[in-house]
């Protein structure tokens, strides 16, 4: 009876230890599969992170100036404002998609939560137009002078050098940037910082209008906060920690890049230039069907498919043609040719022509100007009085206007300007000019004209 006895028990024991044995390497399996999954996550996270610098830097090369933040609260993804803006409406806002050429997916975290965008704006930041921009900049000046406020950008007189000294474009007393902790180390001026929020997601933005409660950790709240709060990478610490209340729980993903580098990822760095400047000479445009396409723009659908185009200028050298919304577009007019701005569907007039708030602005790259004439082409045959606002700026800030003129269109032909010897009040000098629609106006972009004071500008 005994020895049966001893046998059962034996039985037993070793039933009890392959349970064991076998739960054991149940979990095992489970940790080895959530520590798979973790490492999945953090490496598309990471991805996407890295997809997003990408489009940042191809932004920097098209505009010359970093976007503002998305508002978190919805799901438009458009900068908030679209356009360039020296201090942005949501600061602790999340990556603007849309104006990155991005999908929604792409501009969200493994665990489908927004990626938080903090970005240096403000007087000398980098949304302000030319705020990321140092090609006007000179890498070799006997004479250099310091950068002017309130934005502090290089100058079309090619006499700012870049820096980071004292008195140059990358002035850290002038153009501070975004600070982040990076273990314990301060690291300044940055450009932007990314920042997900990691697998508990406290504090990020949901798809909708939504946001996850506010984490208790410091190091996590700092990143959740907008600038001048400084952002936090440190190592992960999850380990039997609550996200909501733990103090030192961490477990946010960051990436971030400094002014310079990103200004030279993107192919906005300074240049030698030739210490002579030539005077400002004059020059008329006409945007015919063969100079947009010796610019390398093909129309198809009245879309060019790109929102900036360099054309050749003949003596004021090339002239840079941008648009603030969408694409630049045409008319189907054959008498004559004129550009203007689409978001949605150009394959009509009415769509692809000029519409506020949509603008175009023309920009000469290596000279200056002081008087300037715009000629316009309407819709139809029928005569229309429009309203067209003129802004003039020298290297990025307004020197002139908002001016409105109002004019009377057809759709062609046009043999020259309608609006002559035009300049901002008081007389300045200037580089760019962008034109904008006023109201309810409507119209195409036919002739450009840059001229000195001495010219009978038309």
């Amino acid at each position: 009876m005994r020895h049966r006895s001893r046998q059962t028990g034996g039985a037993v024991l070793a039933v009890v230890v392959s349970l064991l044995v076998v739960a054991a390497a149940t979990l095992a399996i489970r940790m080895a599969s959530q520590i798979a999954d973790k490492t999945e996550q953090h490496q598309l996270t990471q991805e996407r992170l890295q997809r997003i610098q990408v489009a940042l830097h191809a932004h920097v090369a098209s505009h010359g100036r970093l976007p503002c933040p998305a508002n978190g609260s919805v799901d438009t993804g458009q900068a908030d404002p679209v356009g360039a803006a020296p201090v942005c409406t949501s600061p602790d806002g999340t990556v603007p998609w849309m104006s990155l050429g991005l999908s929604a997916e792409e501009a969200r975290d493994a665990w489908g939560r927004k990626i938080s965008y903090r970005v240096y704006d403000g007087a000398s930041g980098l949304t302000q137009a030319g705020g990321a921009d140092m090609t006007a900049c000179d890498t070799v000046e006997p004479a250099p002078v310091a950068p002017v406020a309130p934005g502090f950008l290089c100058t079309a007189a090619h006499d700012v050098l870049p820096g980071p000294g004292g008195g140059t474009f990358l002035d850290p007393v002038l153009r501070s940037g975004l600070t982040v902790r990076v273990a314990g180390t301060l690291q300044t001026q940055m450009a932007w910082v990314l920042a997900s929020h990691g697998a508990s997601g406290m504090g990020a933005w949901l798809p909708g209008s939504s946001r996850m409660g506010v984490p208790t950790s410091a190091d996590e709240l700092a990143n959740t906060q907008p600038p001048p709060a400084i952002s936090v990478q440190r190592e992960e610490n999850t380990v039997d920690l609550d996200p909501a209340t733990a103090a030192t729980h961490f477990d946010d993903l960051l990436r971030f890049e400094s002014i310079s580098q990103l200004i030279h990822a993107a192919g906005r760095g300074a240049r030698n230039w030739p210490e002579t400047v030539p005077p400002p000479p004059a020059s008329g445009i006409n945007l015919t069907s063969g100079l947009l396409e010796s610019a390398g723009v093909h129309f198809s659908g009245r879309d060019s498919n790109t929102s900036m185009i360099t054309v050749d200028g003949g003596s004021v050298g090339t002239v840079t043609i941008a648009s603030s919304v969408g694409d630049i577009s045409r008319n189907s007019v054959p008498s004559g040719t004129g550009i203007g701005a689409c978001t949605i569907g150009c394959g009509n007039d009415s769509n692809s022509s000029l519409n506020a708030p949509e603008s175009l602005s023309f920009k000469l790259n290596t000279s200056t100007a002081e008087k300037f004439a715009l000629g316009l082409l309407g819709l139809n045959s029928t005569p229309t009085t429009v309203a067209v606002s003129l802004t003039f700026k020298r290297s990025g800030a307004v020197v002139g206007g908002p001016v409105t003129y109002s004019v009377m269109v057809t759709d062609g032909p046009l043999a020259g300007p309608q609006l002559t010897n035009l300049m901002p009040a008081p007389p300045a000098v200037f580089d760019e000019v962008v034109v904008q629609p006023v109201g309810s106006s409507q119209f195409f972009v036919a002739h450009i004209r840059f001229c000195t004071a001495a010219e009978n500008c038309n």
